[in-house]
């Protein structure tokens, strides 16, 4: 008889279990009448956003109805436009809009543009001919300083990136050129290109390919080229979250304008970490990269890179604040090893 009085409040427990089970893994719809269509989003045809619910079957709505979606699970959305993006989606800040979560940053898109709707490639092919599709996406960034006055300052930098996604692989290639004077002296003059690539082993398991060269005549570098490549491992893989480790062979080469300063050519060790969060249209992004020479110990460069990129009100413009820090330990005679440089770049962004 001392059970009873539980009964009820077990059996209540059991049913909001049951019904709050299935829409945590659900596709969500928001309408502009308020109501959420809860169930599994199987595509778009004929200007309707096609659902399978638990409650009704297969039903569709209309995207002008749409004010916002939101998954769980990756999802692959082309736009009327072209663009063609894969990850999880959510609600955008604008009634209408919506956020694709990709691993390399977060695309926001209209609820009418969309095309095409299917489940992401990386959990089973998509349409025919989609299951090795690549994603392209490019950026333009500049930033421009300068000062008057007590010491005059006059600053510059810009800068070109593309990237390419697929369920299998990632590509990106990104040029970008650093010109400062202060006070009528060349403080940056600075050019850096580089090319990564890797690909998918298995579920968390990589192999990469990276090379990176230029000049920087502040630093008396008349030329420089890192090549390396190896394996790497994701220790976190999530569609918000990736911390990927990398492990390979390097070598290095240092060319100086001052004969009295000694070239540098050193087969070595690289090594990497990265760390892309996606923050709900806000991107953190957080890379460490160590290259040391076998043969010389005292030998080596380590580089960091921290930023965070912001929305603005217009699509395809975006914010990046950050900095990045850069310590050399070869470098020529009277020249600062270490370098750290804060910036603010405005980005234009499409695919």
């Amino acid at each position: 008889m001392k059970i009873q009085p539980f009964a009820p409040r077990l059996l209540w427990l059991a049913l909001v279990g049951l019904a709050l089970a299935p829409r945590s893994r659900a596709d969500v719809i928001y309408t502009n009448n308020g109501a959420q269509i809860v169930g599994q989003i199987t595509g778009v045809k004929n200007g309707r956003l096609e659902v399978t619910t638990a409650y009704a079957g297969p039903i569709s709505v209309l995207q002008a109805a749409v004010t916002g979606i939101s998954t769980q699970r990756p999802l692959a959305v082309q736009l009327a436009d072209g663009t063609q993006a894969e990850g999880t989606v959510s609600a955008g800040i604008a009634p209408g809009t919506f956020l694709i979560v990709t691993p390399i940053r977060t695309v926001t898109a209209k609820v009418a543009d969309v095309r095409g709707l299917w489940e992401s490639t990386a959990n089973r092919a998509g349409p025919v001919g989609t299951e090795h599709a690549r994603t392209w996406s490019f950026e333009l960034n500049a930033n421009v300083n300068g000062r008057s006055g007590l010491k005059d300052q006059l600053g510059a930098t810009v800068g070109a990136r593309a990237s390419r996604v697929s369920a299998q692989d990632t590509f990106t290639a990104r040029i970008s050129v650093d010109r400062q004077s202060t006070a009528g002296i060349r403080s940056a003059d600075q050019l850096k290109a580089g090319v990564d690539y890797q690909r998918n082993l298995a579920a968390r398991s990589i192999w990469y390919l990276r090379d990176e060269g230029g000049y920087d005549h502040v630093r008396d570098l008349r030329f420089y080229d890192i090549a390396a490549g190896g394996f790497g491992y994701d220790l976190i893989k999530r569609p918000a979250v990736r911390v990927t480790a990398r492990a390979g062979l390097s070598y290095r080469y240092e060319d100086f304008s001052n004969p009295a300063t000694q070239d540098l050519a050193a087969l070595g060790g690289d090594f990497g970490l990265a760390n892309v969060m996606q923050l709900r249209g806000n991107s953190l992004v957080n890379r460490v990269t160590y290259v040391q020479a076998f043969d010389q110990a005292r030998t080596y460069r380590l580089t960091h890179e921290s930023y965070f990129e912001l929305p603005t009100s217009l699509t395809r413009l975006r914010l990046r604040l950050g900095l990045t820090n850069d310590y050399n330990s070869q470098v020529g005679i009277g020249i600062e090893k270490f370098d750290t440089t804060y910036f603010a770049q405005l980005l234009l962004l499409w695919q």
